[in-house]
């Protein structure tokens, strides 16, 4: 594993991981924070996230990349690959918020729509 690709991946992740709380992307710290409400405390620390995208942990344990690969969507081996995490930034690919938010407001639209014909079919019993 090459320490230079882990962390050029998790800088080009956090800065492309847009979401209406982040606009600007993540930092080590709200990073940090995101992964905490993700999956909880003590999964790793913005201590540890800074060091890694410093360059000042040489290497990385796939223990400490896991939850950062996990929050992103990906597995550690994919994190690694900086060719991979590139191509999938480029691809445009969706952050979880973004899914999130399509899945609601589809969720919204179906259950309106269902709402509107149960009263059509209401108004066709009366």
């Amino acid at each position: 594993m090459n320490t230079n690709d882990v962390a050029a991946a998790i800088e080009l992740l956090m800065a492309n991981y847009k979401t209406p709380e982040h606009p600007k992307g993540l930092n080590p710290g709200r990073l940090a924070t995101a992964i905490t409400e993700k999956f909880g405390d003590g999964v790793v620390s913005q201590n540890k996230i800074r060091r890694i995208v410093s360059r000042e942990s040489r290497e990385p344990r796939p223990s400490s990349l896991e939850p950062i690969a996990h929050f992103f969507g990906l597995t550690v081996s994919q994190l690694n690959d900086y060719d991979h995490v590139e191509s999938v930034v480029n691809a445009g690919a969706m952050s979880e918020p973004e899914k999130a938010l399509i899945i609601q407001e589809i969720n919204k639209k179906l259950w309106i729509s269902s709402l509107d014909d149960c009263i059509a079919v209401n108004k066709i019993l009366k």
